[in-house]
């Protein structure tokens, strides 16, 4: 999996990109930069600020599903994959078929590096989820109750209530998230498992 983070990003957590690693990690990567070029291996990852706390905005660049980490700490940044892993399988929680379709898509991309976000669309969306759903970080407060953010409502309520605007053949098409995340999963591994036999 690549994690293209901004440059902001990198600056606020520190994060070394693939090219700055020991050289047999950086071959590492290069093999799968070169293999995972399906859209559906790439996330857009870009800082936000909540209460003058680091957050995180992770976004797909094929489907649009984005899960927002809240309060995140430089010695965090090694983790997260992992969360981004947790909070899609909570989310999906309720569908067993998607959390089976995500078990194999992390299995199938079991390593993560970051590199430059130089993708002006992905950069777009995530500048759009992060003024007009989050505006600018004001929305969470939605999101509070007894002294404690609702994250999972929060990320639940992006990818299965909030519409999206994503090109396709240089039409623009209006998406739910969460719902094309779950045909795009379906698809591919509909694919490979045909293949198999």
């Amino acid at each position: 999996m690549i994690l293209y983070i901004t440059k902001k990003t990198k600056d606020r957590f520190n994060i070394p990109l693939y090219s700055e690693l020991t050289d047999e990690l950086e071959l590492l990567a290069r093999n799968i930069l070169v293999k995972e070029q399906d859209d559906i291996f790439k996330w857009g990852v870009k800082i936000f600020y909540f209460d003058r706390r680091k957050c995180l905005q992770i976004m797909n660049f094929a489907s649009k599903v984005s899960i927002f980490l809240i309060d995140i700490k430089v010695q965090d940044v090694k983790e997260i994959s992992n969360m981004l892993a947790h909070y899609l399988k909570i989310i999906y929680e309720d569908d067993l078929e998607v959390v089976e379709l995500l078990d194999r898509y992390f299995k199938e991309t079991p390593i993560s590096f970051f590199d430059t976000l130089k993708d002006r669309s992905v950069i777009g969306s995530l500048n759009h989820n992060e003024r007009y759903f989050l505006e600018g970080g004001y929305r969470l407060y939605d999101f509070i109750e007894n002294g404690t953010l609702h994250t999972i409502r929060l990320n639940k309520q992006f990818n299965f209530r909030y519409i999206v605007g994503k090109k396709s053949n240089g039409k623009t098409e209006y998406i739910v998230p969460g719902e094309e995340f779950k045909k795009m999963l379906s698809q591919r591994y509909e694919i490979l498992y045909n293949q198999e036999f």
